[in-house]
């Protein structure tokens, strides 16, 4: 069974969402709900927040989806809604695999 970490919960403005820890390996990405617009990017940060990194382009959605990406541990995640118009409510999650 995977193991699921909440990153946007119906967002409905631009915004990011709550910083969670990374132990790496291998994830999908789902996201889901209106982005009326607007684009859900998955972001790493090497220093504990300091600093936010685009994952890529395949954890770069501009509508409802599915991507499968792979870190290394010791980072953090997080994903941000960004161009989105007043009716956006999108929700991400990361599905980590055998944990």
């Amino acid at each position: 069974m995977a193991k699921a970490l909440i990153l946007l919960d119906e967002q409905d403005a631009n915004a990011s969402g709550a910083a969670q820890g990374w132990n790496g390996g291998e994830a999908t990405l789902a996201v889901w709900g209106d982005l009326d617009g607007g684009t859900v990017t998955l972001e790493a940060s090497p220093d504990e927040g300091g600093t936010w990194l685009a994952v890529g382009d395949e954890t770069t959605l501009t509508a409802a989806g599915l991507a499968g990406f792979r870190l290394a541990a010791g980072l953090q995640i997080r994903a941000t809604l960004s161009g989105g118009g007043g009716g956006a409510s999108a929700s991400a999650t990361v599905f980590i695999y055998g944990r």
